[in-house]
């Protein structure tokens, strides 16, 4: 900048540098929001559709670098690299599947089918 220009003529560019830059620094601050739905875990429910595929996505998160794991459109976590957002949800869906390996049917009793009345 030349010298001979004034401190308010400065503080003015200074401020319309500042106004251009603006809406990009919004979006770095305010990320994209994600429109949270109902918890749409269910204990027994399948950790893949039928079709095989799982039920968590990983794309990227907004216009960053960061990638994102969604339970549908449920935001579930934010990972810096896409190898972790991938481990992150096998990892879910590891977990599901032990859930429903562990869980008791209805019409068995977990003391292995023996009941409670004495046999005759």
């Amino acid at each position: 900048m030349p010298r001979n220009i004034s401190t308010q003529q400065r503080l003015r560019e200074l401020y319309n540098q500042l106004q251009d830059i603006m809406p990009v620094l919004q979006e770095i601050v305010e990320p994209p929001s994600v429109e949270e739905a109902p918890p749409s875990y269910v204990a027994g429910s399948p950790a893949t559709s039928h079709d095989g595929a799982s039920r968590y996505r990983v794309e990227r998160y907004g216009r960053t670098r960061h990638w994102a794991v969604y339970d549908g459109e449920e935001l579930l976590a934010v990972t810096v690299y896409k190898k972790g957002a991938i481990a992150v949800a096998h990892r879910l869906q590891d977990y599901e599947s032990r859930i429903a390996d562990l869980s008791w049917p209805e019409e068995k009793s977990p003391a292995c089918g023996r009941s409670d009345q004495p046999s005759l």
